[in-house]
């Protein structure tokens, strides 16, 4: 039954599976030991990528403090500290895995996959885009910024640390549906997801 569940979310969600599936191959939640694969292969990408993360913010704080623009650090450094956090909580996440997943939770399940999957390379794109632009953006002879290429850069930092704190949101939502007992989970996970848009 699990299985057919898995087909029937397989043929329904084909364009997303198979965009996940050049990331993850065999990717699968039809039984429980494909269920662990899955999840430690998708782990494994977002702690990758969360490094990478971390790596360049580091290389553009250290640009900073180099180039004397430590006023503009302050909320890189606070992003860096949530990444950091991010990272821990990936390390430490702990399912309770079930037998078998109902095929509602599974495509709620597929849609986070794939969203952290194409979010996270975005937002190290987004990084390297601040990284190129902290480097061309000083005036000549200054190390200081005229207001509109500041006012572009905070702009471009404040979405990225709302970026950040979506990629948490659907990681832990994640977790809650890979966790939640089949019984009152559809009303479980709408609570907890309630409380964690009131936190982040």
């Amino acid at each position: 039954m699990a299985e057919s569940g898995w087909k029937e979310v397989k043929t329904k969600m084909w364009a997303r599976i198979k965009e996940i599936e050049k990331l993850i191959p065999s990717y699968d939640y039809s039984e429980k030991h494909y269920m662990i694969s899955t999840d430690e292969k998708m782990t494994d990408l977002v702690h990758d990528e969360l490094r990478k993360s971390k790596k360049i913010l580091f290389n553009i704080i250290e640009n900073s403090y180099e180039q004397q623009k430590e006023g503009l650090t302050t909320d890189l450094q606070k992003i860096r500290d949530d990444i950091d956090i991010f990272l821990d909580g990936v390390k430490i996440k702990h399912v309770k895995w079930p037998e078998t997943i109902p095929e509602e939770f599974l495509e709620k399940i597929v849609i986070h996959d794939s969203e952290l999957l194409r979010e996270i390379p975005r937002l190290n794109s987004e990084l390297e885009e601040i990284e190129k632009q902290l480097l061309v953006m000083e005036k000549p002879g200054t190390s200081l910024f005229d207001r509109e290429q500041l006012d572009k850069l905070n702009a471009r930092t404040l979405a990225i640390k709302n970026r950040v704190a979506e990629l948490v949101r659907l990681f832990k939502e994640r977790e809650l549906l890979l966790n939640l007992k089949h019984v009152h989970r559809e009303h479980e996970y709408e609570e907890l997801r309630e409380g964690m848009e009131t936190k982040f």
